[in-house]
């Protein structure tokens, strides 16, 4: 007789799926992954059902995780490093990440990408890919990034970039410093590339879209404001119709109004949260060396002793609840912005939803705190 692996049915008042919330279902797994979502009234007999308060809604994904645990990628770009930083974030409700670089040379680029593809083989769960946030930025908008590492990556890097074709590759770059054959060149190789640290006009942003440039890389910060002659980047950033905008939503990076007028401004379903964690996350760190440079970790932000921003001190359950407080937005758009857009942005079919075959990994809403839920505990 072969030995069935355990059947669970996950009852609550509401289920988000990533896109409606649904009222009095059941979430079915087995497997650690999503068989369905059925009404209560017609769980299979077979299934052992558990009750929870509030809301479930899938874990989230964060599409920029500079570090966690204590560990910076930039500094660990292990395997090692890896599994400290994505533990670190999923223990505080985020399913899966993009592990990013800061402006890396190129041996830390290389070794990157080499952690993250040993990391791909080998099934680590919560890894989607890297993120390589610059260094192909425009120096004068390069915020913490360090200026002797701003350049035009070699031909070896791109094709190792390219040829890496087995996980998610998001590229942050200026459109002004690079030819557009380079976004072409990029983006035929299946890697997604967004606009960041930049002060390309919306002239060179419309060309950089047509080249194959599909989004923006943390809204509003290291990039020249709105003006009413000059919209300027985040202007063409806001109200494009197609391209997606990530955005940090400690409060610190972005004036909670500022978040509300660019939800309000583009199309639902392109704006999408990312963290920006530094290495302080899910550690007990009140500083660090970033490129010879200390950051100091004080009420919730992380600068240089100059007082210039240095990522994030937020993990996404809070930005997703500073979402749901401040842009007067219902509980689905906001559980959106952090699950099915960013799942959306890098095609995952693994993640950001809760529907059949998508990894039972699950979140709790309840009392305005979220909190994951392990199914190990279910007995």
């Amino acid at each position: 007789m072969i030995n069935q692996s355990p059947q669970y049915a996950l009852l609550a008042p509401s289920i988000f799926d990533g896109v409606i919330l649904h009222s009095d279902s059941a979430l079915l797994i087995q497997d650690d992954h999503i068989i369905d979502l059925v009404s209560q009234s017609h769980i299979p007999s077979e299934y052992r059902q558990y009750t929870f308060e509030g809301t479930l809604l899938p874990g989230f994904i964060d599409l920029q995780v500079n570090g966690g645990g204590g560990v910076l990628f930039n500094d660990a770009p292990t395997i090692q490093g890896l599994t400290t930083i994505i533990e670190s974030h999923q223990n505080l409700g985020t399913a899966a990440i993009l592990p990013t670089l800061i402006t890396a040379d190129d041996a830390t680029i290389l070794a990157g990408l080499e952690a993250v593809k040993t990391g791909i083989e080998q099934n680590i769960s919560g890894l989607l890919g890297i993120h390589i946030e610059g260094p192909m930025i425009n120096p004068k908008r390069k915020g913490i990034h360090k200026l002797t590492n701003i350049r035009i990556l070699n031909d070896e890097i791109l094709e190792e970039i390219c040829n890496n074709s087995s996980f998610t590759r998001l590229v942050t770059l200026a459109p002004e410093m690079v030819p557009l054959k380079l976004i072409e060149k990029l983006k035929n190789a299946g890697v997604i590339v967004f606009a960041g640290h930049t002060e390309a006009s919306p002239s060179q942003l419309n060309e950089a879209i047509s080249a194959g440039m599909t989004g923006f890389t943390h809204l509003y910060n290291a990039m020249p404001q709105m003006e009413s002659r000059n919209p300027g980047t985040t202007g063409f950033a806001i109200q494009s119709k197609t391209a997606y905008a990530s955005i940090i939503h400690d409060t610190y990076h972005v004036n909670p109004l500022m978040v509300k007028l660019a939800y309000q401004s583009k199309p639902k379903g392109t704006l999408f949260l990312v963290s920006d964690a530094m290495s302080s996350i899910g550690s007990s760190q009140t500083e660090f060396i970033l490129d010879n440079q200390m950051i100091y970790v004080k009420d919730g932000r992380l600068t240089n002793k100059a007082g210039t921003l240095a990522g994030a001190h937020v993990d996404m359950a809070t930005s997703i609840l500073n979402s749901m407080k401040y842009l007067d937005i219902s509980v689905d758009e906001a559980l959106a912005m952090g699950t099915s857009t960013p799942a959306n942005v890098i095609q995952s079919q693994q993640y950001g939803y809760l529907k059949n075959g998508y990894k039972a990994v699950i979140n709790q809403l309840k009392n305005g705190k979220i909190t994951s839920v392990s199914l190990k505990n279910l007995s």
